[in-house]
């Protein structure tokens, strides 16, 4: 069943949102990405559908037991709900800024974030262009600080839900009026700007760009059209689980330069 029902979300909200991109794209253009990178986006969707499940029945399993086992959880889990979930958003959300940055800085962590930023036409499904140790790292490492805390597995839902929809969303090709949401949660207009090719020092946000604004890191884009990709990675883009065909086989050895 955990199968069925992630493939379900996946296809309610997958089909929601690329209504979106067709009715009202972000530049008032539709355009359609080229054909290897829809094959190569198809296979990382394909992969994604297939090892996300497990991994969150194996994140899920953990996270019980870390949570029965933490003597934090009794007195913690006392607390209201929505301070507790509301709490959780704000550490996971610390975590993923601080790594999603650290992959940027890092060589061996940029080497697997350089898979995500290969994309140089970027759309909802350019969401599951993720190298499966990138996702294990993202969904792992801010659950273990949450349930660390003692939050409970209960504060992690919203949270968890949230982070799902947005990160599809905030790769589509939709125009959201009021640009003041960008400062509320991560919108395309703001995530989009991290996969330009002059962006890739901004926006770190998941789903609350509120430490992007803190340490200065945000950037509202520049207008469109908009070119997208790393100019490093998108020299082979990344083909891991597919065999379509590539003129070179070297992934970048180094992160982007600011």
């Amino acid at each position: 069943m955990l199968w069925l029902d992630y493939l379900a979300m996946f296809a309610v909200v997958g089909a929601l949102i690329a209504l979106a991109e067709l009715a009202d794209p972000e530049d008032g253009v539709w355009r359609t990405p080229p054909r290897r990178q829809l094959s190569i986006d198809a296979a990382w969707l394909t992969a994604h559908a297939i090892y996300v499940p497990l991994l969150g029945w194996a994140v899920a399993r953990g996270a019980t037991a870390l949570a029965d086992g933490n003597p934090l959880t009794d007195g913690v889990t006392r607390l209201p709900f929505v301070a507790r979930a509301v709490a959780y958003a704000v550490v996971a959300e610390a975590v993923v800024y601080g790594v999603h940055r650290a992959m940027h800085a890092v060589g061996w962590l940029w080497r697997i974030h350089a898979v995500h930023h290969s994309s140089t036409h970027l759309h909802w499904w350019s969401a599951y262009r993720f190298h499966p140790l990138e996702t294990v790292i993202m969904r792992v490492l801010p659950a273990g600080v949450g349930l660390g805390l003692g939050l409970g597995l209960d504060a992690l839902v919203p949270y968890t839900l949230a982070a799902i929809v947005i990160t599809v969303y905030s790769h589509a090709d939709v125009y959201l009026p009021g640009r003041w949401l960008d400062r509320v949660f991560a919108t395309p207009h703001f995530h989009r700007t991290h996969h330009e090719t002059w962006g890739e020092r901004r926006n770190y946000a998941l789903v609350l760009p509120v430490f992007d604004i803190v340490f200065r890191t945000a950037a509202w884009g520049r207008g469109v059209p908009r070119t997208f990709g790393s100019v490093e990675a998108t020299r082979r883009a990344a083909t891991a689980v597919t065999a379509v065909p590539a003129r070179s086989s070297t992934m970048p050895s180094s992160p982007p330069r600011p």
